[in-house]
């Protein structure tokens, strides 16, 4: 189990790093509106992606039989080799629409989504890492290839089809090569609608946290803005991911617990490499005040020193919805998911406050939405608090 995290989180780190340079590609060769666009884009598609994410949470709480997974990787692995050909070959693209691009991918990340869940819960994080990496090579290969049409936009939404259907080729190849023995069922089907709800919970909650700030600028700022925005978040963007990682192998083993006796030794493993992840994230989120505008000059040939505090507190808003975002998971492993979706209710309010206030200055917002943040940090340590209280037993 602990090698194929490991695994994971190499694979990840690499997959993380392509998508970097796609980042870095679309930062250099689009015009600055044009990458503001791209970015709300990714936000809008991967809100209405979370599909996807609910299709993996829920392949944890209820998983698919050996045979039936077997079968069903087959089908996913011809549809994806089929998709993947149509998309290339298909003449037109640029003259569809980023909501055509959309909806196009919906089908496939509902598809990925389940099958990453079927893996998770069986701990074979190989495959969800090198789906990832492939996913991401892939990715950048398509961008970089569209890198002289015009207009050049439209080859980055073909880019990100294309990632998720080879994602999905890698997925399947893993199904059916599965030799692990069903899982035990935690996943009992019991409590199905706590089940549902705590999948809905987790769902909204991977796709509103890394997006929400987005969503909020663009209320009141401009695309050009969002662009230099998202130049600066690369940073917070790369501490968001390793938290991720980490939240997304920790995920079975809180869920499987609530099944069988607890076993301290994983549970201390679990708690150290979380708050590994909270010094680093700090750590580099503090230091990217200085060394953030330095490393974008250097290597990607931006002037960003005017933006400086702009990359300590993306950084540390980062850091700080990994630690509401590891609360929401504690409460939905024990089925709890009032309490989760209290704290992301508390998130989303956010939207509203940033729709009657309208920050006129980015700088402004971040400092409200880091206080914020922490607010409700505060507010899933209480209701944790009062969970154990519940949970103690009379005198």
């Amino acid at each position: 189990m602990w090698v194929g995290a490991l695994l994971l989180g190499g694979s990840g780190a690499l997959g993380g790093g392509l998508n970097y340079l796609v980042q870095v590609q679309a930062a250099r060769n689009l015009p600055l509106g044009d990458y503001g666009d791209l970015n709300v884009w990714i936000a809008d598609t991967t809100v209405l992606l979370s599909l996807g994410v609910l299709s993996q949470m829920w392949a944890n709480y209820v998983p698919l039989g050996r045979r039936s997974l077997v079968r069903v990787s087959w089908m996913v692995l011809w549809g994806a080799i089929l998709s993947a050909t149509a998309l290339v070959v298909l003449p037109g693209l640029c003259s569809w629409t980023p909501w055509a691009w959309t909806l196009t991918m919906l089908p496939v990340a509902v598809i990925c989504g389940w099958m990453i869940g079927q893996l998770q819960l069986r701990l074979a994080f190989l495959g969800i890492g090198l789906a990832g990496l492939c996913g991401s090579a892939a990715r950048l290969l398509v961008a970089t290839g569209g890198a002289g049409s015009d207009p050049l936009l439209p080859s980055f939404y073909l880019a990100f089809a294309v990632s998720g259907l080879v994602s999905a080729m890698v997925l399947a190849c893993f199904g059916i090569r599965c030799r692990t023995s069903d899982p035990a069922a935690a996943t009992a089907r019991d409590q199905m609608g706590a089940k549902v709800a705590c999948a809905f919970v987790l769902t909204v909650a991977g796709a509103l946290l890394p997006q929400v700030d987005v969503i909020c600028l663009r209320i009141f700022t401009s695309a050009a803005v969002i662009g230099d925005y998202s130049r600066v978040s690369l940073v917070a963007k790369g501490i968001w991911f390793a938290g991720q990682i980490v939240l997304q192998v920790t995920l079975p083993l809180r869920i499987r617990a609530q099944s069988a006796s607890g076993d301290e030794r994983t549970g201390y493993y679990v708690r150290t490499a979380e708050l590994i992840m909270l010094f680093f994230g700090v750590a580099a989120a503090v230091s990217s005040a200085w060394l953030g505008p330095l490393l974008t000059q250097a290597f990607l040939g931006f002037d960003l020193s005017p933006f400086r505090y702009w990359f300590a507190l993306t950084g540390l808003i980062s850091v700080t919805l990994f630690v509401l975002q590891r609360s929401i998971q504690q409460h939905c492993a024990r089925l709890d998911w009032r309490r989760g979706g209290t704290l992301l209710g508390g998130v989303a309010a956010l939207v509203g406050f940033s729709r009657m206030f309208r920050f006129g200055e980015v700088q402004i917002y971040l400092v409200f939405a880091l206080a914020y943040y922490l607010a409700l940090v505060v507010c899933g340590h209480l209701l944790q608090r009062m969970r154990r209280r519940g949970d103690a037993p009379a005198l």
